[in-house]
């Protein structure tokens, strides 16, 4: 069920091309390779412009695990995602419960509000939904690529206090949303 979930999740992401181009990972035709491409032609045609470049490169710690189900409800209701793959992802969230087996037996059930499913074949493309925001919200002065929990966030001047600048800005957007919108992950596990 979840397998089939995702293929229409997926058809319906592409074919009404949803994802912004800067998203590639767990995207059917795209790669890691494309997000090199695009900084590295970024950094030749400025250069070729006689412009400085800098680039921020984020690792988001424990995202898979950190990423609340309303951030994912959020973003599937944004992207037009309702109905009944809605309800079947929020009863594959939500009603998911966990118990760990002790020498004195079992705890009792748990329920979490947050993480996805670690190994779930949904669970890539259901975080990748909580960062359309993010990519959204950016200013224009700089560049960005996402794959997966890697973001790299990229731009150019005439000087480096200008590109210092632009990035502290997308920086300081960028962990505010992880904490507020994605992932609510503490800003100590965005690694800069």
């Amino acid at each position: 069920m979840e397998r089939m979930i995702l293929t229409r999740m997926e058809w319906y992401l592409e074919h009404y091309e949803i994802y912004p181009v800067s998203m590639t990972g767990f995207r059917r035709g795209h790669s890691s390779i494309d997000n090199v491409v695009d900084l590295v032609t970024y950094v030749q045609h400025q250069k070729a412009c006689k412009r400085l470049c800098a680039a921020l490169f984020l690792d988001v710690k424990g995202a898979y695990d950190n990423v609340t189900h309303q951030a994912i409800f959020s973003a599937l209701e944004a992207v037009g995602l309702g109905g009944k793959i809605y309800m079947w992802v929020y009863s594959y969230l939500q009603l998911r419960s966990f118990y760990v087996m002790t020498a004195n037996g079992p705890t009792p059930d748990y329920y979490s509000s947050r993480g996805v499913p670690q190994g779930g074949v949904l669970s890539p493309t259901l975080f990748n939904l909580t960062l359309i925001g993010l990519v959204e919200q950016l200013p224009s002065t700089v560049e960005l690529s996402v794959y997966a929990d890697d973001i790299c966030i990229w731009t150019s001047g005439v000087t480096r206090p200008q590109n210092c600048a632009r990035l502290q800005n997308a920086a300081s957007m960028t962990s505010c949303y992880l904490r507020k919108e994605a992932s609510r992950c503490p800003a100590e596990n965005v690694q800069w």
